[in-house]
């Protein structure tokens, strides 16, 4: 779940929930992460440092299919996206 904090589409920040296959939820921010409740997932979604915070884009996974599971990212790709400091350089956003 995306979920976005602040006055409007051009301000604010942006965090994540998702959850474990073992059924624990985390919150990602930036480079953090922390485990999350249930309740605040369904709740009382945070973002830090602003009110007002909204969900409003959802990923579902249908139970009734096979789980098809993303390849690993080469360790080419991976090594580059690290030593530019990953996705502030791509983006011009740190």
């Amino acid at each position: 779940m995306i979920v976005h904090g602040g006055d409007g589409i051009h301000s604010g920040h942006y965090v994540s929930y998702s959850a474990h296959a073992d059924g624990q939820w985390y919150l990602h921010n930036d480079g953090n992460v922390r485990r999350a409740s249930l309740d605040e997932v369904l709740n009382n979604p945070t973002v830090p440092r602003y009110n007002n915070p909204a969900p409003y884009l959802f990923f579902y996974v249908r139970q009734d299919t096979p789980q098809v599971v993303m390849p690993a990212m080469p360790t080419q790709t991976m090594a580059a996206w690290q030593g530019c400091g990953g996705c502030s350089c791509a983006s011009g956003y740190g």
